[in-house]
């Protein structure tokens, strides 16, 4: 009798929430099926963003360095310009200075001849 109703509800009972906490297990696997696969898209998100950051990082490291390597060399072609420009105007005061000398000579020369 009595026993064993009271032994089969209490059986019934705990079937019920065996199946409730079943439900609830399933629940979470399915939750975190859902993270784990929202989880690999922003990993995957995050390898592109880094990827095309790396991309633009390479393009700007080159176009710094092509810049600098270009400015050197002109930098470089500037210094060698005024090196030959300061060098053309030594030589020009020298030639003017032997010049003036020459021109002294014949000045002092023709003074040395009295008029008649």
């Amino acid at each position: 009798g009595d026993s064993a109703d009271k032994h089969a509800q209490a059986i019934a009972a705990q079937q019920a929430k065996l199946e409730q906490l079943h439900g609830k297990v399933g629940d979470h696997q399915k939750e975190h099926a859902k993270h784990q696969s929202d989880l690999g898209s922003h990993k995957d998100q995050i390898s592109e963003v880094h990827a095309a950051l790396e991309e633009r990082m390479a393009y700007l490291e080159k176009a710094v360095g092509d810049s600098a390597d270009k400015h050197r060399r002109e930098l470089e072609q500037l210094k060698n310009a005024h090196a030959k420009i300061v060098g053309d105007g030594k030589d020009a005061k020298t030639r003017h200075a032997t010049l003036e000398d020459r021109l002294n000579y014949i000045e002092n020369w023709f003074r040395g001849f009295k008029a008649p």
